[in-house]
C-alpha cells in the first residue's frame, strides 16, 4: 500500500509540475479615446460603446507573448448585459448574464483580421466610486477563432480551445456610484473601463500523459499484490 501511494504522489506530482510550468499569455488593455462603457439604469444592464474607429479599448501591455505583438492593437466588446438582482450596502454585488440577442464577445482587429472569443461577464461589483466585473477571476472566454498570421493571437486561440480563458475589468467614476444608483430607472451613466484578459496553455497531451502514467501506476500494483 505504501508503495501505491507514492507512486500515486510521484504521477500527481509530475502532472503538476507540468501543467504548473505552462506560462500564461496576459494582455493588458484601456479604453480608446471617446469610447465608453455606459450603465442603463432603466433596464440594468450596460453596453460597451466604440469611438469613431469601431473600437472600444488600446491593448497597451503583454507578457509571456512572442514579440509583444498585440501591443496597440485595438478592440471591442461586443453585446448587451443584464445585472442580476443584490442587495443594497457598502460593497455590492450581483450576477451579469447576456441579454439576446448576441453575439456577447471579445474582438482584437491584428490590421486585417479580427480574432474572436465568446465573452460571458460572470458578476459585477461597486464599491465607492470604483467597480469591477468577474472580481474572482472565473474562466469566461470560450470559442476562441482567428484565421490570421499573428502569433500571439494564434496562441491566445490555442489557449483558450485548448483549456480556458479569463477576462476580468475594473471602471471607476469621479464620485461613488453604487449598483443601487447604476440601476436606478432615471440614470444613464457613461465611464472608462480597463481590464486583463489571461490565458494558460494546459495541452490535452499533458492531462493525457499523467492519467496514462497513474494507471500504469496502479496496474503494476494490482498485477505485483496478485504474485
Amino acid at each position: 500500500m505504501k508503495r501505491l501511494f507514492l507512486a500515486v504522489t510521484f504521477c500527481v506530482l509530475g502532472l503538476v509540475l507540468l501543467v504548473g510550468g505552462a506560462h500564461a499569455l496576459t494582455i493588458n488593455f484601456a479604453t480608446l479615446e471617446n469610447a465608453n462603457l455606459t450603465f442603463i439604469g432603466s433596464t440594468d444592464t450596460f453596453v460597451f460603446n466604440n469611438n469613431s474607429s469601431g473600437y472600444s479599448f488600446n491593448i497597451t501591455a503583454e507578457t509571456e507573448g512572442s514579440f509583444d505583438d498585440l501591443v496597440g492593437l485595438h478592440g471591442k466588446i461586443e453585446g448587451t448585459y443584464k445585472i442580476g438582482s443584490f442587495t443594497p450596502g457598502l460593497v455590492e454585488y450581483a450576477s451579469v448574464t447576456n441579454v439576446d440577442p448576441g453575439p456577447h464577445q471579445v474582438v482584437i482587429f491584428d490590421g486585417t483580421v479580427n480574432f474572436t472569443a465568446q465573452l460571458n461577464l460572470v458578476d459585477i461589483f461597486t464599491f465607492g466610486a470604483q467597480g469591477g466585473m468577474n472580481n474572482i477571476p472565473t474562466p469566461n472566454l470560450t470559442n476562441a477563432d482567428y484565421d490570421g498570421a499573428n502569433p500571439d493571437l494564434i496562441a491566445l486561440t490555442n489557449f483558450i480551445n485548448d483549456s480556458n480563458g479569463t477576462i476580468t475589468m475594473a471602471f471607476s467614476f469621479k464620485s461613488p456610484k453604487s449598483l443601487s444608483t447604476l440601476t436606478s430607472d432615471d440614470q444613464v451613466n457613461s465611464t472608462a473601463f480597463s481590464g486583463t484578459l489571461s490565458a494558460i496553455p494546459i495541452p490535452g497531451s499533458v492531462l493525457l500523459l499523467g492519467t496514462g502514467v497513474l494507471g500504469l501506476a496502479l496496474l503494476g500494483f494490482r498485477r505485483k499484490k496478485k504474485v
